[in-house]
């Protein structure tokens, strides 16, 4: 995908897209009335050909946590990850690294 703004706030629209997509995995997940404890843990990846953060990472993959303990991780088994085809930091598989 391309580095996109939204022409009309000048923000980058690529964290809230994230957000979209992991609202409309969920929603086709359950039948009204499941227990949410039936949701599968979720993957959303975003494949760059830019670097999103600018910290030259292979990977950055992003879980919920607690702003006040960061040890303090939020167990609803949903992870965005950011593939930049840029990158030249971290340990990355062979695999990923020809995709």
């Amino acid at each position: 995908m391309k580095n996109n703004k939204n022409p009309d706030t000048d923000t980058y629209v690529l964290p809230k897209r994230s957000r979209y997509y992991q609202a409309l995995l969920d929603i086709d997940l359950l039948q009204a009335g499941q227990p949410y404890d039936l949701l599968p843990p979720t993957f959303i990846i975003f494949i760059c050909v830019f670097d999103f953060f600018e910290k030259c990472n292979y990977v950055y993959t992003f879980k919920k946590r607690c702003l006040e303990n960061l040890e303090l991780e939020l167990p609803d088994e949903a992870t965005t990850m950011i593939l930049n085809t840029k990158g030249t930091h971290g340990d990355i598989s062979k695999d990923i690294k020809s995709f």
